[in-house]
This record gives structure tokens, sequence and C-alpha cells, in this order.
């Protein structure tokens, strides 16, 4: 026997109600899923290569992202050079810029990372700014170098966008150091 269409009807209008209850508080959950916020701690040069993977994959070839160099003390460990120039030349081989900023104390540091790299513009600075930062993406790497190398990745939209302007207004205010 068929059903009367008038509760049919009755049967979606209630269901309609309940939707509109909840809507409100779905789109509160989707406003959540979109400014997505973590942090994660990488240990070891292990943990090191693992974070910097990410700026990686994250990127597109002709894409750019920026960083802060690493304090100057840490700039002569045999190690630390080895890493960031294997580290830069996979960035290379796959296309992705970077600008970065350095104490004026690393440019021999500096230019034997780059030696032969076509898509970094590294410019230089006299004065106290914040070191061992990496901006990419709606990312912040802030580096350690003391004791055991840690990278702390914060994904943070506001974070990300607070530090890539103030790496922007420090930008125009270093200089490029012809070779």
């Amino acid at each position: 026997q068929a059903e009367d269409p008038q509760s049919f009807q009755l049967f979606l209008e209630e269901k309609k109600r309940k939707l509109n209850e909840i809507l409100p508080d779905l789109k509160d959950i989707e406003k959540l899923g979109t400014t997505r916020r973590s942090a994660s701690v990488y240990q070891g040069l292990k943990g090191l290569q693992t974070a910097y993977n990410d700026v990686l994959v994250s990127h597109k070839p002709g894409e750019e992202y920026y960083f802060l160099q690493i304090e100057t003390k840490f700039t002569t460990d045999e190690k630390i050079k080895l890493f960031f120039r294997n580290y830069h030349l996979k960035r290379e081989e796959k296309g992705i810029k970077v600008k970065g900023l350095a104490s004026i104390e690393t440019k021999e540091f500096v230019g034997n990372v780059f030696k032969g790299m076509k898509n970094v513009t590294v410019r230089f600075y006299e004065e106290f700014m914040p070191t061992g930062l990496v901006i990419y993406k709606n990312k912040l790497m802030t580096l350690d170098f003391s004791g055991i190398p840690t990278a702390f990745v914060i994904e943070s939209d506001s974070i990300a966008n607070a530090y890539r302007q103030f790496f922007e207004q420090k930008w125009k205010e270093s200089y490029l150091v012809k070779k």
C-alpha cells in the first residue's frame, strides 16, 4: 500500500528544519578546516631532512619561499654545510626559487652553499635579526642548532603571513653583495 504523499512531505519538512538548526555549526566546522593550525618538532639531521623535504614537496617549479639564515656560529660545522648544500641542490633541481637574508659575516658560507645555483637571491644585513627561519606556504620553520639540531614547524596562515611581511620589509632594507 502506498504512503500518503502528504506524510512524505511532512517528513521532508522535518528533515529540512533539523538541517537548518545544525547548519550554523556545520559552517563553523568548515571554517576550522580551512584555517588548520598545527606544530611539529623534528630532531637530528634526519629530522631536519624530513622538515626540509616538506618544503620541497609543498612547492611546484617556479614557486618561491623565504629564509633567514642560521646563526653565524653554526656555519663553520661541516655537517651543517653539507646538509644545506645537498638540500639546495635538490631544491635547484626541482626549480624552486628562494630568497634569503643572511648576516654579512656569513658571505663565504652562503657563497659555498649556493655556488653555481641560479634560483636563489640572497641579500645581507648587518643588524641583529632572528635567524634560522624558513617561511613557506602557510608554514614557519624555526631552526635550533644548539645541541641536537631541531626544526619546529608551525602551520598557521596568520603566523606565516606575519613573518612573510617581516621578511619582505627587511628585504627592502638589506643589500645585495656582488660576487
